[in-house]
């Protein structure tokens, strides 16, 4: 959905601007000035890209831990990468400093909401009881 929204943006903007102009009647034409001023803001770009990315990374983690073919030790490999990728978006998106509302109200906001997400399915206790089950596979494997 986003991507098609990303993929659709300039169409939608000139639509928007042909009816500004071109427009049955002035109400009409009053109208669209209203959601092209709203798609050309800062905000709604800004909160565009920034879900886009965000939502890119965890994609790329669910469809790597629904693989059958995935081990432990591997999702958790994965899981702590996509943790890094997130907080190098961060690093990487304020750089450049941004006003104050989008980076602590907006951007902090979305990337604790998602690294709380998956540190409740991988919390300390999961991933000590899943090192230790790797650990005992391990033992078990060099044993045969």
């Amino acid at each position: 959905m986003l991507s098609s929204l990303l993929d659709m943006f300039s169409p939608m903007k000139d639509l928007i601007e042909f009816i500004m102009e071109d427009g049955v009647n002035a109400e009409h034409r009053a109208k669209a000035s209203s959601p092209l001023d709203a798609i050309l803001s800062f905000d709604f770009v800004f909160k565009l890209h920034l879900i886009w990315k965000v939502l890119g990374i965890i994609n790329e983690l669910s469809q790597a831990l629904q693989r059958k073919d995935q081990d432990i030790v591997n999702a958790m490999k994965l899981v702590k990468i996509s943790k890094e990728q997130i907080f190098f978006i961060l690093r990487k998106v304020f750089k450049v400093t941004y006003l104050h509302h989008y980076r602590v109200e907006l951007f902090y906001t979305i990337i604790d909401m998602q690294l709380q997400e998956l540190n409740d399915w991988f919390n300390e206790v999961n991933t000590e009881l899943l090192s230790c089950v790797i650990s005992r596979c391990q033992t078990l494997s060099a044993a045969q």
